[in-house]
């Protein structure tokens, strides 16, 4: 893979950052989560777990990881705005700022997923 397409240690910085605030936040806003808190801890694990294993030469963990993002993205925001629908304004904003975090992980993702898959052109023939 060529590494100036390489965004993996963006991502991984931007799932702790968000696995950080998870876990900052859980003990005040458990009671808003419509499931169990053991799946709460579950999505920490797999955050963690996919921030650590992220690598330039596997493939297929990179498109996983844009995945995960991906999934995250949309549980965060759609717990943004139903929080703000049910006037939880606390527990709306942090998903939003999680949301965020991870739409950029994403993007990130993605690009890493471009580069890892694009063939190396040769421009200077």
């Amino acid at each position: 893979m060529n590494l100036e397409h390489y965004h993996g240690d963006i991502v991984r910085k931007l799932f702790i950052a968000g696995g950080v605030i998870m876990i900052a936040a859980l003990p005040f806003f458990y009671q808003y989560i419509p499931f169990s808190l053991s799946y709460s801890l579950l999505a920490l694990i797999i955050i963690a777990f996919f921030a650590g294993i992220i690598a330039p030469t596997e493939k297929w963990i990179i498109v996983l990881n844009a995945a995960v993002a991906a999934v995250a993205v949309f549980i965060f925001e759609y717990y943004a705005v139903n929080g703000y629908i049910e006037a939880h304004y606390f527990f709306s904003f942090g998903n939003q700022v999680l949301a965020v975090i991870f739409f950029v992980a994403f993007y990130y993702g993605v690009k890493t997923v471009r580069g890892a898959f694009q063939k190396e052109s040769s421009l200077e023939e």
